[in-house]
């Protein structure tokens, strides 16, 4: 009797130690798929770092003036010592804001359910909306933050202030490029018909609306979310006039054994398609990088730049066929760009005869425009694709004589 339920005790006892190992396993396994989902979902912004330059004269069109964006950086330069800041080694700025997340300080009692991370005493926090990414936080505890920046450095540095600093950031740049793009676009007025030129100038038209309504954007997820979609119909508007204009290009020169009457003609049709097509390359580059701050971080620079990147590719070969066709011709036709001349008719017979008493008398002049027009048609820079998670590892704001300025560097165009 007594050995039986002795038995019966201990089969009980060990069936316990079982089931509460399983539960213990299964809230581990599921910490893990936590944590591995918070990993994941890390902003793609870039790190802000706040210099202060006396000796550098910042551009007065880089300087920021909404008062919002003004003090979201404010907060956060007074987080972050500023001597650690100006410092070549980010990483000496005790990393309250490194290049994924913005720090929060935090109370014992609204930590209790969040996530440690293991071996310091700092916490995750996040939240995602409708599957996007919108604050992703770490936070530290009071008493650790202050003995690591001081009793100032509490409470004012969020992803929000983050994402709408960076915002305004490539908004600024983004803007000044357009400016230039419009200057261009008024040059070549007479190379646009009126329905090719009424598309592009919306299409600008809607980018700068996004970017002198920029506050007000960056302050609701809402209008972000709105203009994102706007700039998806914009970008698909866009790739379609650029696969137009370089189709044009590819059907003007398909012919090489053609006289130079021919050819000049050829040269001015290509012409007016080559400045579109660069025009447009422009624009889908602009609408990626505004593309890129409306994902809010949600998308690295690679995605937010997929069109353009695959355009940039049509681009380059459409391009490389061009100068390819040119140097047929032109070797063919005898011309000669650095010199500004061509074999003309009875070529052969006039180098023999008036071409030994002076050997211009030999050749055509080419009009300097015709010139111009062969020179830049061969001579296109080819630019790099946009492959990596981040726009930029760092994007640099200047204090100056108290104000703060975007320190705007140069990229490859």
């Amino acid at each position: 009797m007594w050995l039986s339920i002795s038995i019966a005790v201990m089969v009980f006892i060990i069936l316990l130690i079982y089931i509460l190992k399983s539960e213990k396993k299964k809230k581990t396994n599921k910490e893990q798929e936590v944590g591995l989902l918070i990993n994941n979902t890390e902003n793609s912004f870039p790190t802000i770092k706040i210099v202060e330059n006396k000796n550098l004269i910042p551009d007065e069109k880089n300087r920021i003036k909404d008062i919002d964006i003004k003090k979201a950086i404010s907060s956060i330069d007074n987080i972050v010592p500023n001597t650690a800041m100006i410092g070549n080694n980010i990483k000496n700025s005790t990393e309250l804001l490194n290049s994924n997340r913005a720090f929060f300080s935090a109370s014992k009692k609204g930590t209790e359910n969040m996530m440690k991370v293991k071996g310091t005493n700092e916490l995750y926090g996040t939240q995602v909306i409708g599957g996007k990414f919108n604050k992703q936080t770490k936070f530290v505890n009071e008493n650790q933050m202050i003995k690591n920046a001081g009793k100032g450095a509490l409470v004012n540095a969020g992803f929000n202030m983050a994402s709408m600093v960076v915002g305004q950031y490539y908004m600024n740049e983004i803007n000044n490029k357009l400016d230039d793009l419009k200057e261009d676009i008024n040059l070549i007025s007479d190379y646009l018909d009126s329905d090719y030129k009424s598309r592009i100038a919306y299409i600008v038209s809607k980018l700068k609306e996004v970017i002198e309504n920029k506050l007000e954007i960056l302050s609701s997820e809402f209008s972000i979310n709105k203009r994102y979609d706007d700039i998806l119909e914009l970008e698909s508007d866009c790739s379609k006039l650029l696969g137009q204009a370089n189709e044009m290009i590819k059907n003007n020169i398909k012919e090489v054994n053609i006289d130079y009457r021919k050819y000049e003609k050829q040269l001015k049709q290509v012409h007016k398609w080559f400045l579109r097509q660069q025009i447009l390359q422009t624009l889908l580059l602009e609408i990626g990088n505004l593309r890129y701050v409306l994902s809010n971080g949600n998308e690295t620079s690679k995605l937010s730049h997929t069109q353009y990147n695959n355009y940039l590719l049509q681009c380059n070969n459409v391009n490389n066929e061009l100068e390819k066709w040119h140097n047929s011709v032109g070797k063919k036709l005898g011309i000669d760009v650095m010199v500004a001349r061509r074999n003309g008719n009875f070529f052969k017979i006039k180098k023999h005869t008036i071409g030994k008493i002076n050997e211009e008398w030999a050749y055509n002049k080419i009009n300097e425009n015709i010139v111009e027009l062969i020179k830049n048609q061969t001579n296109v820079a080819k630019l790099e694709p946009y492959i990596n998670k981040k726009q930029d590892e760092i994007i640099k704001i200047q204090k100056y004589n108290g104000e703060y300025y975007n320190l705007i560097e140069e990229k490859n165009k």
